[in-house]
């Protein structure tokens, strides 16, 4: 085999090797996206059933009295401030 010959096999198992990798990235991120969205549909599932268990008035939200926390920690997980904190905003605050 001469030295072109081999040069130019070379370059095509880099390329071959780069595109493999490149394919290999693309499926692990693709993986990690759908993780991510289940992940994130999970803790959604989770806040609206503890709400629902919570939610001794029917409002749909839970109050301070019924999540149970001190002022401040309500204050930062009702994110509109309007002294319910909804099954919405308690998956926002896991992130």
């Amino acid at each position: 085999m001469d030295a072109v010959t081999a040069i130019t096999q070379a370059g095509l198992l880099i390329r071959a090797a780069t595109g493999f990798v490149g394919a290999l990235r693309s499926r692990r991120e693709t993986a990690s996206s759908n993780f991510a969205a289940q992940l994130r549909k999970q803790v959604e599932a989770n806040a609206a059933k503890f709400v629902q268990a919570r939610d001794r008035d029917g409002s749909g939200g839970l109050s301070r009295a019924e999540l149970g926390v001190d002022d401040r920690l309500f204050a930062r997980l009702d994110a509109n401030g309007d002294g319910q904190v909804t099954a919405a905003e308690l998956a926002a605050a896991e992130k």
